[in-house]
C-alpha cells in the first residue's frame, strides 16, 4: 500500500511537470507564430491565423458579431487540449526513478488530458469563465461597436476616409444588451437559476400564483444547479474517457509488439516460433500505427468538441433569450 501512495505521488509529479512543460511549449509556438504574423503570414503565422479564423467561425456561429470577444478563450482551450492529446501520440521512453523500495519505471511524461485530475480542472475553467462572462455581461452590458472607417473615392480620384459610427456593427448585433449595474446586475443574474419562474408571475393569478409558483422556484432552482454540475462531469468524463482509452489501446498494442518481437531473441526458438513471433510482432505494430492515426483525427475531434461546448454554454448565457 506504501508502495502504492509513493508511485502515486511521482505520477502526479510528473504529471504536473509535463502540464508546466506543455503549456509552455504552447506559449512559445504562439510567440514564434506572432512575430510570423503580418499582411501575408508566413509558416506558425499562417497556421495560427487559420485556427483563429476557424474557432471564430464557430464563436460566430453561435453568438454572432459578439462571439468574437470570447474567441482568444476559445482558441486557448482548444489549443491547448489539442496539444495536449497529439503529445500522446509520440512515443515516449521510460527511466527509472529510485526510492527507499528500489527502482521503479516510469514514463517520462504523462500526457495531461489522460487524466482526470487535469480534464476536470479543464471543465471546471470552463464552467468559472462562462459564469464570468455570464456575470459580466448582466452588469456590464455589451461594449458599444467600435466606430469604422469607410473609404470613399472622390470625383478627383483621390480615397476620403469617412468615420461611420459603429453602423454596420449596430447591424449585425440587433440584440445588444444594456447593463444593469453591480447588485442588480448580479441580481439578474442570478434569476436565471429560476427559469419561467419569473414570467409566470406575470401570468398567474390569484392563489395560483403563491401556491405553485414557490414550489416552481425550488424546482427550477434545484435542476439549473444539477444542470451546472453536469455540465462540469460531462466534459470531463468526455474527454478523459476518450484520450485514456486511446492511450491504452496504443500502449497495450505496442507492449504486445514488443512481446513478439522478443521471442525472436529467445534461444531454442524454432523456425516456426521466429515466423510466427515475426508476423504477429508485425501485425500489431502496424495495428498499434493505425491506431495512431486514429488517435490524432480523434484528438482534434474531442479538441474540437470540448471547445464547442464551451461557446455553446457561454452563448446560453449571454445571448437573449427569447
Amino acid at each position: 500500500m506504501e508502495l502504492e501512495i509513493l508511485t502515486g505521488e511521482l505520477s502526479n509529479k510528473i504529471l504536473v511537470l509535463s502540464t508546466v512543460g506543455l503549456i509552455a511549449v504552447v506559449l512559445i509556438l504562439a510567440w514564434l507564430g506572432r512575430r510570423q504574423l503580418g499582411v501575408v503570414p508566413s509558416g506558425l503565422g499562417a497556421i495560427f491565423e487559420h485556427v483563429y479564423d476557424f474557432v471564430n467561425d464557430t464563436s460566430h456561429s453561435f453568438m454572432g458579431e459578439k462571439g468574437e470577444r470570447y474567441t482568444p478563450f476559445a482558441m486557448s482551450i482548444f489549443l491547448f487540449v489539442l496539444m495536449s492529446n497529439w503529445s500522446g501520440l509520440i512515443p515516449m521512453p521510460e527511466i527509472n526513478f529510485r526510492d527507499a523500495h528500489g527502482l521503479h519505471p516510469h514514463l517520462i511524461y504523462e500526457t495531461p488530458t489522460a487524466s482526470y485530475n487535469t480534464t476536470l480542472a479543464l471543465a471546471l475553467v470552463s464552467f468559472l469563465a462562462f459564469t464570468y462572462f455570464g456575470i459580466r455581461q448582466k452588469i456590464c452590458g455589451d461594449p458599444q461597436p467600435e466606430p469604422k472607417e469607410a473609404v470613399t473615392v472622390s470625383p478627383q480620384g483621390g480615397a476620403e476616409a469617412e468615420v461611420q459610427a459603429g453602423e454596420a456593427g449596430e447591424a449585425g448585433d440587433h440584440h445588444a444588451q444594456p447593463g444593469h449595474g453591480l447588485f442588480k446586475g448580479f441580481g439578474v443574474w442570478l434569476v436565471h437559476y429560476l427559469g419561467p419562474v419569473p414570467m409566470l408571475w406575470h401570468q398567474l393569478t390569484g392563489a395560483m400564483r403563491y401556491l405553485l409558483l414557490p414550489v416552481f422556484a425550488v424546482l427550477f432552482c434545484f435542476l439549473n444547479i444539477v444542470e451546472e454540475l453536469a455540465r462540469i462531469l460531462s466534459l470531463s468524463f468526455r474527454l478523459y474517457g476518450n484520450v485514456y482509452g486511446e492511450h491504452q489501446v496504443k500502449a497495450n498494442l505496442l507492449e504486445s509488439a514488443h512481446k513478439f518481437f522478443a521471442k525472436l531473441w529467445t534461444a531454442g526458438s524454432t523456425p516456426g516460433e521466429l515466423v510466427q513471433g515475426l508476423l504477429l510482432g508485425l501485425l500489431m505494430w502496424g495495428i498499434s500505427i493505425f491506431a495512431m492515426c486514429i488517435g490524432t483525427l480523434a484528438g482534434f475531434i474531442q479538441a474540437f468538441i470540448f471547445c464547442i461546448l464551451t461557446l455553446s454554454y457561454i452563448s446560453h448565457i449571454v445571448v437573449d433569450e427569447h
